[in-house]
């Protein structure tokens, strides 16, 4: 909607959402974004148990990034490698998680939208900067745009979800 109608979003804080305990992140996420998913919330204590380790690695080295110290001797941290498996399996689940929520409530299928938008615009201009060639008659049709779309991204949707990105933007 911003897109369409050339506003600009302030910038959003997200922060709260990579700094912190896994209790404030979540807290964070769930005032964002409305639901948090379970595997999130089923993850926090391991999570937590994941974050103190690496800042407890990364701290041995200084807080400031810009300073690399060569002559640092960090104490060796020991964690087996099952314990190591487990929490990359567990991240990889709460990250599938997490994608799955915000693409599915969030984020939908912007690409397309963003190529309608586009399309609508100038669709003369993005046929020539990207090179797709399409029928005179079809330009600016929910047709051409269509064929463009399965030219510029090799997967060619079905006329009604065109229909239906048409409708959608035209609701905006």
């Amino acid at each position: 909607m911003l897109l369409k109608h050339d506003l600009s979003a302030t910038s959003r804080s997200i922060e709260k959402l990579t700094n912190g305990t896994w209790k404030s992140r979540i807290k964070t996420y769930k005032a964002l974004f409305g639901d948090v998913p379970i595997e999130l919330t089923r993850a926090e204590g391991e999570l937590e148990k994941i974050r103190r380790l690496r800042n407890s690695v990364a701290h041995q080295f200084g807080l400031d990034q810009s300073v690399i110290a060569p002559n640092i001797v960090a104490a060796q941290t020991k964690v087996p490698e099952s314990q190591l498996l487990n929490w990359l399996g567990l991240t990889n689940q709460v990250a599938i998680a997490v994608d799955r929520h915000l693409r599915s409530e969030f984020i939908g299928d912007f690409e397309t939208l963003l190529l309608f938008h586009r399309w609508k615009v100038d669709s003369k201009l993005l046929l020539n900067e990207t090179g797709v060639k399409i029928e005179a008659r079809l330009i600016g049709d929910i047709t051409g745009f269509r064929k463009f779309v399965g030219f510029a991204i090799g997967q060619t949707p079905g006329t009604d979800y065109c229909r239906d990105i048409r409708r959608f933007y035209s609701s905006l």
